[in-house]
């Protein structure tokens, strides 16, 4: 009887995932895990976005065609094995991540740090 009442409790511990985090938290995010590569507006100049060849989200040309869920796709599971971009579905969940796609990253315009509000 204890081990399934402590099975009960495992399970309901499992299925009550953290609340997603809010958009300036996600903004910072952002800045501490991708603007390495990315860029601090998102424009991929920086040395190791160069090297690597990182995706420019302030460029039409690298926007075009791209969907939001392949987008999320290679942000929760990293590129080439890890090697190119790390995984971080264990740093954002599903929900921030769409929400990081929607609201930074097809937002971000270069020369405009991305963990700064989007003017309106």
């Amino acid at each position: 009887m204890t081990s399934l009442l402590g099975l009960a409790l495992c399970a309901a511990v499992v299925q009550t995932a953290p609340p997603d985090r809010p958009l300036p938290v996600l903004r910072h995010l952002y800045a501490e895990n991708c603007a390495r590569c990315h860029g601090l507006d998102g424009s991929a100049r920086s040395p190791e976005g160069t090297r690597l060849k990182g995706l420019d989200f302030t460029s039409a040309r690298d926007m075009e065609g791209r969907t939001d869920q392949e987008m999320a796709q290679a942000i929760a599971s990293g590129l080439f094995f890890g090697l190119r971009m790390p995984a971080f579905r264990s740093t954002f969940s599903e929900t921030e991540i769409r929400t990081l796609i929607r609201e930074v990253l097809r937002k971000a315009r270069r020369g405009r740090p991305l963990d700064e509000p989007a003017e309106r």
